[in-house]
């Protein structure tokens, strides 16, 4: 706990959870199945949370355990579970939080004293336990809580708005109680300050940031394909709507008004019930504000001309993407289509471009043939390594290729001249030489290293895995 708690980037609980889990079951060795296993008793968790919070929006089983397993399968979902930082634990609070909201406005006995109590001690409860795992959990329990407020006042439940704000009230004291350094991450720590200075300067580069979240999300949650699954299922739409046209028109005597019943109308009455709109109010409030606010503070990845930005910061709103989409087709498929064989056939689609995310663009953290890599660097762990690079920041992929050897020399394309004064002196037989595989002209960066350092044979070894790659030669010299 206390080494925990020196880290200024994320709040105390997962890692010291983590520790204890360790401790017990790995305290001899540790493997990265170690992390995968403690991430993946919260991955459990968030499908079983997901499926109440399914059940209680559908108010239908299959629909809640088709929603579940896209959840489940979601490459978007899996890569946050093998990737053994919090945003597991985040994500199953994330949801059980939302979870805890749905339902207080789903239970038929929602307002009796017991059942208010009993709500209250849930939500504060998975407030104290989200808030204490990641930052990012406030952000989103915030438009998650306003959201809320906004459903009780249009329901004109305005002693309900103060209770909830009491509740709310006593929830931040608590954690404040638990975890009083928060405001020192969040206004004095390197995120914090970060984040803050994103928020309050103004960037052009703000609608690109949303333009390639969007792509993202897109892409690891329906493999890319959404769009045309929405394009399909609006033309099946308008294909539905022009045959209503038709027979209606040809049933009516031309002099007559004609009556066409428009889908687009149908449309716009989506949400069939007052409780399912108080819903998915909540539900796509929360997600937007949050998908906007993240894509402007979120810290950015600078790797040369280019800027990676993780897509893990979202995983908040990964199931609630889910929910919205499923309710659009289900909507769609029941009342506009009206047909069981459309509705199948666009559930086993869904579900198919789901899974085409494992082939394109693939699972996140799980660099194939690392392990051999790695195993390769075993027969040169006594020798120093050259990495040469234009860009100032490289990825932690590549950072465990590094740690196989004695020592690391970074250096850009101009300081190859200086190669050889840094290694007089030095009765190196052998160095290994990372080049940014990003480079165009890497062979020649190769041949001029080569050169410098009199080299008397080279061999390539291997490609790196991961985001960022290098190709990694042995020079003899």
């Amino acid at each position: 706990y206390e080494s925990a708690c020196k880290n200024t980037a994320h709040p105390p609980l997962y890692l010291t959870l983590f520790g204890m889990f360790l401790s017990l079951f790995f305290q001899d060795h540790f493997t990265k199945w170690s992390g995968e296993l403690f991430n993946l008793i919260f991955y459990v968790i968030s499908i079983v949370v997901f499926y109440d919070l399914s059940s209680r929006f559908f108010r239908n089983r299959s629909v809640a355990l088709f929603s579940s397993f896209l959840y489940g399968i979601s490459i978007a979902v899996v890569s946050c579970t093998l990737f053994i930082r919090p945003y597991s634990m985040l994500l199953c609070s994330s949801i059980a939080f939302m979870d805890i909201h749905i339902s207080m406005l789903d239970n038929k006995n929602r307002w009796l004293p017991h059942t208010k109590i009993k709500s209250y001690f849930a939500l504060i409860f998975c407030f104290l336990v989200g808030a204490a795992t990641h930052y990012y959990f406030l952000v989103f329990a915030f438009f998650i809580c306003l959201g809320y407020g906004i459903v009780l006042l249009f329901i004109n439940k305005k002693r309900l708005v103060l209770e909830y704000i009491f509740i709310l009230s006593i929830s931040l004291s608590l954690y404040y109680v638990l975890w009083p350094n928060f405001y020192r991450d969040l206004l004095f720590g390197y995120r914090g300050t970060e984040a803050i200075s994103n928020l309050t300067t103004f960037s052009s580069g703000f609608f690109s940031r949303i333009n390639y979240y969007s792509k993202m999300l897109n892409t690891y949650l329906f493999g890319g394909l959404v769009r045309y699954y929405l394009l399909l299922l609006l033309a099946l739409i308008i294909l539905k709507s022009i045959i209503n046209c038709y027979y209606k028109i040809s049933n009516t005597h031309f002099h007559k008004n004609v009556s066409v019943n428009v889908t687009v109308r149908r449309i716009a009455n989506i949400y069939r019930s007052n409780l399912h709109g108080q819903m998915i109010f909540i539900i796509i409030f929360a997600s937007v504000c949050y998908f906007l606010l993240i894509a402007k503070i979120a810290p950015p990845m600078p790797y040369g001309n280019v800027i990676f930005m993780e897509l893990r910061y979202f995983s908040c709103i990964f199931p609630c993407i889910i929910l919205v989409l499923i309710d659009c087709v289900d909507y769609s498929t029941k009342q506009v289509l009206k047909s069981k064989r459309i509705r199948l056939l666009m559930n086993v689609f869904l579900a198919v471009i789901v899974i085409f995310g494992y082939i394109f663009p693939g699972v996140d953290y799980l660099y194939k043939g690392a392990e051999r890599h790695l195993d390769i660097l075993d027969n040169y762990a006594q020798d120093r390594a050259v990495f040469i690079t234009d860009v100032t920041y490289y990825c932690s992929n590549l950072n465990v290729y590094f740690s196989k050897n004695v020592a690391v020399y970074q250096t850009d394309t101009e300081g190859i001249t200086q190669l050889s004064k840094a290694f007089d002196g030095l009765d190196e037989p052998e160095i290994i030489l990372y080049i940014d595989s990003e480079r165009r002209d890497k062979y020649k960066v190769l041949e001029s290293v080569y050169t410098r350092l009199n080299a008397t044979d080279c061999r390539f070894l291997f490609e790196t895995a991961g985001l960022h790659r290098a190709d990694v030669y042995v020079l003899n010299i």
